[in-house]
């Protein structure tokens, strides 16, 4: 039974361990032991956090992948560095080869010129290590069109993403922004964009 969705992502202990019929405990013991059956394997990160994966996924569209990292202006760099370590480990765990590393610091809402022109000449093994990084509202989207490109997009890690309001308030933003110049002309909402601009930088303080 494969358990890694088609997408790739991974699973945690306790959704590996429902699936599987086994209790929390006792997968918990086979990861410490290293005693998962194959074809299943398990990694941890730095932080701790352990998912557990179907390595057959490693021989799916060949052995190589693009790694795509995004923070906005309110994140820090070293935020950026933790998407690429994410994924780089994730990616040695199935065999992968890391061809290529794309960095980006943009809004989640609006132009992002480095991950447009990955849509234009997609590779076959896109992997971000959270969904965020593509969209903080809705990447269903994006899924159905790489998808439909012939790209496969792995998430490291879909749960979802509670930490980083600041940058969620960024975007949020720049959507505001984006809805009112396109109903209501550049100066309606003006003073709505620039309160939630406070709002965000009280919020970093």
């Amino acid at each position: 039974m494969n358990l890694i969705n088609h997408h790739g992502s991974a699973l945690r202990i306790s959704q590996w361990a429902k699936k599987m019929g086994l209790s929390y405990r006792t997968v918990w013991r086979m990861v410490r032991e290293r005693k998962l059956p194959p074809p299943y394997q398990a990694i941890q990160f730095k932080t701790g956090t352990i998912r557990i994966f179907d390595t057959r996924s490693r021989n799916s569209k060949g052995a190589k992948a693009v790694v795509y990292a995004r923070i906005n202006s309110l994140s820090e760099g070293a935020d950026l560095e933790e998407q690429i370590a994410k994924c780089r480990l994730f990616c040695n765990g199935c065999g992968w080869q890391v061809v290529k590393v794309v960095r980006e610091h943009a809004p989640g809402f609006g132009e992002r010129k480095k991950f447009q022109a990955l849509l234009q000449d997609p590779p076959e093994r896109l992997v971000v290590s959270h969904p965020s990084v593509l969209s903080r509202f809705d990447s269903t989207v994006t899924e159905i069109l790489l998808r439909n490109l012939g790209c496969e997009l792995v998430m490291v890690d879909r749960t979802k993403q509670r930490e980083g309001d600041g940058g969620m308030l960024e975007d949020l933003t720049g959507a505001i922004s984006s809805a009112c110049n396109l109903h209501y002309g550049p100066k309606r909402g003006r003073l709505l964009v620039e309160d939630l601009s406070k709002l965000v930088k009280s919020r970093r303080q």
